[in-house]
């Protein structure tokens, strides 16, 4: 072996022994470190946290700063910044949900490799001192101890004040972690229908955790309303603004402006409740057909239909045209045209495109004191001269 070699060879050792020394020397000697291997137990992973707590300052020896991540690291090059990301102790105020619970449900995890220091963003991320089922970890202090049975507030984790985190609001890039306690609905009143194929990526609505579809009963669409009007903010909670369209959706992407074309409710102003307001958009114009997400214009007798009902008799909204107009979902015959105060339009403006749902009471006639002599065949669409309803 050369001199040179030899030489080489002694001063890397020298310094190896060094650097082990130093810590073996300097560190706490109840802190189990093997100066040969320059390392820590394989259980020192688990460990660790119940050594810090009783002398923060025998880590900082050989790990560096515990607070300062450009002093961290120390001889070891072993940085507590690598895991604990805002140093080993959470920011004041870390027990409250606008600041824990928000962090780590409602971002998503974020990737970073060494030595970036890693961003303290989702469930994953709690995981990784907090264990695995957040039943404790290298902290030794388990999420159930406040949440009592799970890693996030108790059911239904629902809020409607937009003050706490809810489930609603939790990132989808968590989901692998939900699907921990929830596969299949597994601890959940609500389970799918049709549990999805084993492998398949956990997702809100697609039966591998406790949602099927995402959809309401099969009666929602007739029910909703009688919830709506009980309390409003139970449906932003998923559908996102009823009177805003750019914030419409929500999560579930289903906006009430697909029904409730100016919000859910009507015009708030009381022109409303006038002929010049809503008698004229239902008879005078006629139906628009539009698909999502174009929002529904407000135009049109079957517009109306929609919420109340395909008799007029009250729908969804459960508010009867009948009950301003008496037995039918418009002015009393002979509904003609009005010049007084308040112009009423006469049945005889009534667009074209209104004429099936005129249809539905006046066919061949019924209702009306006028009859067609000859009826229309069946079949034949209605029409204002073609015997269909009461002019022949």
């Amino acid at each position: 072996m050369s001199r040179t070699r030899l030489m080489l060879g002694s001063c890397f050792a020298l310094v190896l022994a060094l650097l082990s020394g130093g810590c073996a020397g300097t560190a706490n000697k109840t802190v189990p470190f093997n100066a040969t291997a320059g390392a820590h137990p394989k259980t020192w992973l688990a460990d660790h946290w119940a050594e810090y707590i009783k002398a923060p300052d025998q880590c900082t020896v050989c790990h560096g700063s515990t607070t300062v991540p450009a002093q961290a690291g120390g001889i070891s090059q072993v940085s507590c910044f690598g895991c604990h990301t805002k140093g080993v102790i959470h920011a004041a105020g870390w027990e409250l949900p606008a600041q824990h619970g928000r962090l780590g449900a409602e971002l998503a995890p974020v990737a970073t490799t060494a030595p970036a220091v890693p961003v303290m963003a989702g469930f994953s991320h709690c995981a990784k001192c907090h264990g695995a089922s957040y039943d404790g970890g290298v902290a030794a202090v388990s999420c159930k101890a406040c949440h009592v049975n799970a890693p996030h507030p108790s059911k239904p984790w629902f809020d409607l004040s937009g003050v706490k985190p809810s489930h609603t609001q939790v990132n989808l890039a968590n989901l692998p972690e939900c699907a921990k306690c929830h596969a299949g609905g597994v601890n959940s009143t609500l389970k799918p229908l049709s549990p999805a194929p084993a492998g398949t990526a956990p997702g809100c609505y697609n039966a591998t955790l406790c949602h099927s579809t995402g959809a309401h009963t099969r009666t929602w669409i007739a029910d909703h309303y009688i919830e709506y009007v009980k309390n409003p903010a139970q449906c932003v909670a998923c559908h996102g603004s009823a009177t805003d369209p750019a914030l419409a959706g929500g999560i579930s992407k289903v906006s009430c402006l697909g029904c409730h074309t100016k919000g859910v409710n009507h015009p708030t102003d009381a022109a409303w409740a006038t002929p010049s307001q809503h008698g004229r958009i239902a008879t005078q114009l006629a139906p628009v057909t539009t698909t999502a997400p174009a929002v529904p214009v407000m135009a049109g007798m079957l517009h109306c239909a929609k919420c109340h009902g395909a008799a007029f008799d009250g729908g969804i909204a459960l508010i009867s045209c009948k009950s301003c107009h008496k037995t039918a979902p418009h002015p009393a015959k002979p509904w003609l045209a009005d010049s007084g105060a308040l112009a009423l339009a006469g049945h005889d403006q009534t667009n074209p495109g209104n004429l099936p749902a005129c249809a539905q009471c006046h066919t061949r006639g019924a209702n009306s004191s006028r009859v067609p002599a000859n009826p229309a065949p069946a079949g034949t669409a209605p029409g204002c001269f073609n015997a269909t309803l009461c002019h022949g």
